[in-house]
């Protein structure tokens, strides 16, 4: 009974959807279907979200670079 309390269910993650791509592309011989092109289309907006946020990060750690040298912290390269 706890047990089904605590599951829920999570969304697919990018190694999740590209997973199913690749198993669907090395087993499907046949024209994509509609269920195979919309998780290519998700996996596209996943990629997009995670290049952003990788982006995002080099840049703040461009920032927070500048400011450790600014204030004579060490900081690895």
């Amino acid at each position: 009974g706890t047990r089904k309390k605590h599951e829920f269910e999570t969304s697919s993650s990018l190694g999740d959807v590209t997973g199913l791509l690749a198993w669907g592309a090395y087993n499907h011989r046949g024209a994509p279907t509609g269920t195979m092109r919309a998780l290519k289309e998700d996996a596209e907006a996943m990629i997009a979200d995670a290049v952003a946020a990788l982006e995002n990060i080099g840049t703040k750690l461009d920032q927070l670079e500048s400011k450790a040298r600014e204030q004579g912290v060490p900081f690895w390269d």
